[in-house]
């Protein structure tokens, strides 16, 4: 069979149409899109008018160089795997998908009720939430194989559960914990049976030392070449990490509303707590933020300030941004060993740095959007069995910290 002819120009259109010809999930395509982009990207850099699969090899050896992550790299693999399939003209089958996790009975009812209040109220992440559903889900499963009812629920029940050697992980225990703490609380059973797990605690990895001197943060920033579009925006979006410590999800979905240009402030609805937060705006980020979007931005009515570079335009994915700060990382010649290199590592630099120059606890607090300073000492790793007594509100930050140049500690 005749191969296909994909021109350079063709490549993003022709490989959205064909991977949802592969039935794939929107989230999926977009996800996927990522990586063809990354491929345009480089053809363009290097004159290539037409792919073929040397092409791909190429572009997966100069991927290596580009220091990216395992994600990212995977991603791209299998972009250019399915983009190799559009050019054989080759059928994909996709495998099913078992990501839905089903609740049962009674006891299913009051989990559902449970992940919302989590959600609502203790508005944990959505990644906490998946893993609540997947344990709930098969909790509430077993218990209706045994057939019992939420008002019949007994201790013998839950051992009978826990029994099994993949429901023994701590992590598994600490979320049934809390689902039967909450039953009790809430009056759905007479007795209080997360006391049978008491001891048991969830216990992580430790994390990396993932931050950087002020020297390096300088030096990553200085390493992005302004005078092409991508680098204004990749210069502004990385100034917000670095300078005002905001996520990488509160940069990316920034829109043209959250700026109030006529008192220098930002103003927005931190995506991962849902809090308010407002940001003076500092003078080196208002112009970087400035000089993309007059120089560099392509036009459109989207709301969101960063764009993608090639049409149709969206806002930037996560991880895109990740890819962008990885590559100044290792173009800038900073020491990586044993630290992430994402947006992350930009806001974790500055509360860490912040820290070590002797700023206070509430103000780190306040730069960070935590509500309160034990959030952040969890945040820094710092001791907070001998600072807890030192946890309270956070209070309003003196706008002088702000305007030094360049922030109080990039100067």
């Amino acid at each position: 069979m005749k191969e296909l002819t994909i021109r350079k120009n063709d490549l993003i259109q022709t490989c959205r149409d064909g991977f949802k010809a592969f039935q794939l999930k929107d989230g999926t395509v977009t996800h996927l899109m990522c990586g063809i982009r990354d491929l345009y990207s480089f053809m363009e850099e290097h004159s290539i008018d037409v792919y073929t699969k040397d092409v791909g090899e190429l572009f997966r050896a100069f991927e290596h160089e580009q220091y990216l992550t395992k994600y990212c790299l995977g991603r791209n693999l299998r972009s250019l795997f399915l983009l190799n399939l559009l050019v054989e003209n080759k059928p994909y089958k996709a495998k099913p998908s078992y990501a839905e996790h089903l609740m049962y009975g009674d006891i299913g009812e009051a989990a559902t009720a449970f992940i919302l209040y989590l959600d609502l109220t203790v508005r944990v992440a959505a990644g906490t939430l998946t893993n609540y559903r997947r344990s709930l889900s098969t909790f509430s499963s077993a218990m209706k194989l045994r057939q019992v009812k939420l008002s019949e629920l007994k201790r013998s029940d839950i051992l009978a559960y826990i029994a099994s050697a993949k429901n023994t992980k701590p992590y598994i225990l600490v979320q049934l914990r809390a689902f039967l703490h909450y039953l009790f609380e809430e009056g759905k059973t007479s007795e209080n049976f997360s006391e049978m797990f008491n001891g048991i605690r969830s216990y992580r990895r430790e994390k990396l030392p993932s931050y950087y001197a002020k020297e390096d943060i300088l030096k990553l920033e200085a390493s992005v070449n302004r005078e092409s579009a991508m680098g204004k925006r990749d210069y502004a979006m990385i100034m917000l990490a670095s300078r005002l410590g905001l996520r990488s999800s509160d940069i990316r979905s920034l829109q043209f509303s959250s700026i109030d240009w006529d008192n220098n402030l930002i103003k927005l609805k931190q995506n991962k707590t849902k809090d308010n937060i407002t940001l003076p705006l500092l003078v080196e980020v208002g112009e970087a933020i400035i000089d993309y979007i007059t120089n560099g931005r392509p036009q459109s009515k989207l709301k969101s300030i960063f764009l993608s570079s090639n049409n149709p335009y969206r806002e930037i994915t996560g991880a895109t941004f990740t890819a962008t700060v990885e590559r100044y990382v290792y173009k800038a010649g900073i020491e990586q060993k044993n630290k992430h290199n994402g947006p992350h590592s930009l806001r974790h630099s500055l509360a860490t740095n912040l820290l070590h120059n002797g700023t206070g606890l509430p103000i780190i607090s306040a730069t960070l959007g935590h509500s309160t300073t034990l959030s952040t000492m969890v945040y820094l790793g710092v001791d907070v069995n001998a600072l807890l007594d030192c946890s309270h509100a956070v209070p309003p930050v003196d706008q002088a910290f702000y305007m030094q140049k360049g922030g109080i500690l990039y100067e």
